[in-house]
């Protein structure tokens, strides 16, 4: 715990709103898995769907882009949980305080 709030002037009490900083690299990270994964399934998923149809019928080509969304989803859901350790976050200070309530 003292890792995560480092070097602090003052002690943290509950109700405290504080300034939480994030490593550029786990935000990157977190960023293309969760955004790009989906994105390239829906994009490739609907191409395919269209090159599929020959671009006569658009709902089959949603429909493939629906999945497509879906498993992009899956995917990055499943590369987060086994390849991403948890991101390191700190501290850097107090942004309000609470004052006691009586």
């Amino acid at each position: 715990m003292d890792a995560f709030l480092g070097e602090l002037s003052t002690p943290l009490r509950v109700g405290d709103e504080v300034e939480i900083g994030l490593a550029d690299s786990d935000l990157l990270r977190a960023s293309v898995t969760v955004y790009l994964l989906p994105l390239m399934g829906l994009t490739t998923a609907s191409m395919l769907g269209s090159w599929f149809v020959a671009g006569q019928q658009d709902l089959p080509v949603m429909a493939a882009g629906l999945a497509g969304l879906m498993l992009g989803w899956l995917a990055s859901a499943a590369l987060a949980r086994w390849t991403h350790p948890a991101p390191k976050a700190w501290v850097l200070g107090r942004v309000t305080s609470r004052s006691p309530e009586a």
